[in-house]
């Protein structure tokens, strides 16, 4: 749940992202020959959704990130990147990028498919795949990078040519693959092709076979080999040579498929599907090597080998070894295996699809989802798809502080000068270590103590929650550090505190109300003492007291609490609650129990605050006799009334932000229009925020779950992989426009301000707040642009006068400078402000 109170807004977090902006500019400039970065916006507006909450490397398509890297190659001292590539960062690419050593960039457009093979010949860069075009140019299936944008190879290969694979030969290019001809007019060319540069041709008139594929070429000294599966109808060739004037077919005689092949001194590697060679004599398994007249076993089973190929003088083989004693890449010194670097991290272990060296870095890509930073405790930091290690640790390429893991984000909000967020993930950004919650300063994450606890080891925050200065957070887990306290614990700046065991019901909504802490939900029973607490409880400071028991018991559920007008709003499925009737909504004085006019027919999901008005969401369609469209509903002080035409489905949490009204949820229209899961209502209509939020993993629909002010911006946090056009894992941020001063409250809300004669000994300034009634009060100092500089007050008061005085400082204890600046006093009521000059 988002803070009743007014977000704290830092200029710390902004000035270091727009530094980041400018070196990613700079970089751009150094790469304006690979092209630029495309702009492809989905929706104009999307240019306010944040680039910066993508996961740190690379990520494919949306529903998933499985596999999405499939070749890399070293262009001229530039790594390249091809596959399924949709975002490096948060910065939407096409499936193919590069590498400058300290940022991504995209090549031009792009190419429109998965990018399955790179190829350098000389300083030309090659790209094969199953893409159709790079922007409006179309190219099938192969292309070349000439410095600006991507060109046709020739005439390319016939649109039925699949599963292609290029290498390098010489001063050759090879395209291997499944086709029966290459050009225009075309050439006959079968399962494989040379281009000098200029034209297309068959390789040698290699006769091939009737059907088949072939998949890897490698050459050692004056001998080309070809690798694959072809069958003439009576005998299948599976490793073929070209000695420069003829073929030789079917050479080391295996009885199975070859898939990879790689040179390394005067030696080929071979791995396939593959058992025996020799015609049977000599059982080689998978893995074998080739001396141009000998064919010999590794020492073992090698299975699920993605690439091999060459390094510091060894075959190195990468991919996922189900039978192999190494991690996923291992050195064969031509008498065994020594593992390589340790240890890359994938969903059910690594599984490594290609490796390139440039210099002293080695880069492995593929399935990888972090890594272990061992220089960290061994930890699990994130790095999707692609990693480098330097011989001594690994590091992630590119900068996103997405979650960089397979969890989700469940609840944000600002705590101490900071975005906190907790669900049920382990790595967000590069922080590894995490265990369910991480703290944002503008800058980077960094962890909340040990994180939570859980025997199982997967803990989960859900609801969050500001009380008396603390943090408190609720959801699935036992505890924190060496605190047991079950579903239910506080984090008060340095440490974890409990509450009496917790209690055994888990995902509890929280609120503070007044100093209290209040928690809703199937709360069952507190720990210590084992006393049943109903679905609305509060903390006495030493256990939990049952404020609220709801009818019928069965299938009652306290969905939503929120703080409004000086009373807790509880709202869910209910006919009544602690014997009073109420249809599914109620308010809490602190004492009883009432209904809030002829309550809602359907589920409550959300409750929202804004500008001192409360709005409901769910599954209801009248409030009485009162028809209410569109799933939303504002209480006017005597009935609900609609929100415009609000919702085709209910929105699953709410808040007040920037003047408006923002919800989330599983819709995709607010007031007729569309609207992709999260809308604001400005008062009058609904407007969608750019494209919205894209889908989760495996192509899920659930959005967002929370969602809160922080830094002057919007933050969202669900179960999304994307943000308008930009890759947003799990969380995103929507950038607010800028507030140039805070504006006073109307006058009748009977709340006043103002300024007291300022002592020049005492280097204060003294204000006298006038509180019309018994209320909820949070007086803060904000800048001209409607940031936070300190809170001076956070308390019910009752009515009457209040003096509050501000020494010229802020949060932290450092001077503010000299200027204007405005105080600015906010009730459950409404709001008023008053401008305050600064002299130092």
């Amino acid at each position: 749940m988002s803070p009743t109170t007014s977000t704290q807004a830092r200029g710390l977090g902004r000035a270091l992202l727009a530094a980041r902006i400018r070196r990613l500019a700079v970089a751009c400039a150094v790469f304006a020959t690979l092209g630029g970065i495309p702009a492809s916006r989905a929706d104009p507006a999307d240019v306010n959704w944040s680039s910066d909450f993508g996961a740190p490397g690379l990520t494919g398509d949306p529903s998933g990130w499985w596999s999405a890297i499939r070749s890399t190659v070293n262009w001229n001292g530039t790594l390249v990147v091809g596959g399924n590539i949709t975002h490096a960062g948060g910065t939407p690419v096409q499936n193919v990028v590069a590498w400058n050593g300290s940022e991504f960039a995209a090549l031009g457009a792009g190419l429109n498919g998965t990018v399955t093979s790179l190829a350098v010949v000389g300083t030309t860069l090659y790209a094969a795949g199953d893409f159709t075009a790079s922007g409006a140019t179309p190219l099938p299936n192969v292309a070349r990078w000439t410095g600006a944008a991507w060109a046709a190879v020739g005439s390319g290969p016939p649109d039925d040519a699949t599963e292609l694979t290029l290498a390098a030969d010489g001063s050759t290019l090879l395209l291997l693959g499944r086709f029966t001809s290459i050009g225009s007019p075309p050439v006959a060319a079968r399962c494989v092709a040379a281009w000098n540069g200029t034209a297309w041709s068959d390789l040698g008139g290699f006769a091939g076979a009737e059907f088949g594929i072939l998949r890897a070429a490698a050459r050692v000294g004056s001998v080309l080999y070809v690798g694959g599966y072809l069958d003439d109808g009576s005998t299948p060739n599976y490793l073929n040579a070209w000695d420069g004037s003829d073929w030789s077919y079917n050479v080391a005689g295996l009885d199975g498929e070859v898939l990879l092949l790689s040179a390394v001194g005067s030696d080929l590697y071979l791995y396939g599907d593959f058992y025996s060679a020799d015609n049977g004599n000599v059982v080689v398994q998978n893995l074998a090597r080739w001396d141009g007249a000998t064919i010999h076993p590794l020492t073992d089973d090698v299975s699920s080998v993605l690439g091999m190929g060459a390094d510091s003088g060894q075959l190195f083989v990468v991919g996922a070894f189900y039978d192999h004693p190494g991690p996923a890449c291992s050195y064969w010194d031509g008498f065994g295996w020594t593992a390589g670097p340790e240890r890359v991290w994938g969903q059910f272990g690594a599984n490594l699809a290609s490796f390139t060296r440039i210099g002293g870095d080695l880069f492995l890509a593929g399935n990888i989802q972090g890594f272990y930073d061992y220089t960290d405790g061994g930890v699990i930091k994130g790095g999707r798809g692609i990693v480098a290690w330097d011989g001594t640790r690994f590091r992630s390429l590119g900068t996103g502080f997405g979650v960089a893991d397979e969890g989700y984000v469940y609840g944000v909000t600002e705590f101490d000068g900071r975005l906190v967020a907790t669900g049920n993930f382990k790595m967000i950004g590069e922080l590894g270590g995490a265990q369910g919650i991480a703290a944002w300063d503008g800058a980077q994450w960094s962890r909340l103590g040990s994180g939570l606890n859980d025997p199982f080891g997967n803990p989960s925050g859900d609801q969050l929650a500001i009380w008396n200065g603390r943090l408190v957070v609720s959801g699935y887990f036992t505890g924190a550090g060496a605190v047991n306290s079950r579903h239910i614990i506080a984090w008060n700046g340095s440490g974890w505190e409990g509450f009496n065991g917790g209690f055994a019901g888990q995902g509890a909504q929280i609120v503070d109300f007044g100093g209290q802490l209040v928690a809703g939900g199937l709360l069952q029973t507190e720990m210590g003492s084992g006393a049943p607490l109903g679905h609305v409880a509060r903390w006495t400071g030493s256990q939990w007291q049952t404020v609220g028991t709801m009818t019928p018991a069965a299938g009652a559920s306290a969905a939503r609490l929120a703080v409004w007008n000086g009373k807790v709003v509880c709202a869910g499925l209910f006919a009544g609650i602690n014997g009073v009737p109420t249809q599914n909504i109620a308010q809490w004085n602190g004492v009883s129990w009432s209904p809030i006019g002829n309550g809602l027919n359907g589920r409550v999901s959300a409750l929202g605050v804004h500008g001192g008005e409360l709005y409901a969401s769910g599954d209801f369609t009248a409030s009485g006799a009162s028809l209410l469209p569109g799933r939303m509903a504002r209480w006017d002080g005597i009935d609900w009334v609609g929100v415009g035409t609000g919702l085709d489905y209910y929105a699953d949490e709410m808040t007040s932000a920037g003047g408006k009204l923002f919800v989330l949820g599983a819709f995709s229209h607010a007031g007729g229009a569309p609207a992709n899961r999260l809308a604001s209502w400005d008062g009058t209509d609904w407007s969608a925020l750019g494209s919205g939020l894209g889908q989760g993993p495996g192509g899920n629909n659930l959005g967002g779950l929370d969602l809160t002010p922080f830094d002057g911006d919007l933050f969202v946090a669900g179960f999304f992989n994307t943000a308008g056009d930009k890759s947003a894992q799990r969380i995103a941020r929507w950038e607010l426009p800028t507030t140039t001063a805070v504006e006073a409250a109307p006058a009748d809300t009977g709340l006043r301000v103002s300024t007291l004669s300022r002592n020049p000994t005492s280097d204060h300034i003294s204000f006298l707040i006038q509180v019309p009634t018994d209320d909820y009060v949070d007086a803060g100092v904000f800048d001209i642009r409607g940031r936070l500089v300190t809170r001076l007050l956070a308390n019910r008061l009752p009515a009457g006068e209040h003096h509050v005085s501000w020494n010229g400082r802020d949060t932290a204890g450092a001077p503010a400078s000299a200027g204007v600046y405005w105080l600015r006093v906010s009730t459950t009521r409404g709001q008023s402000s008053q401008k305050v000059v600064w002299l130092r």
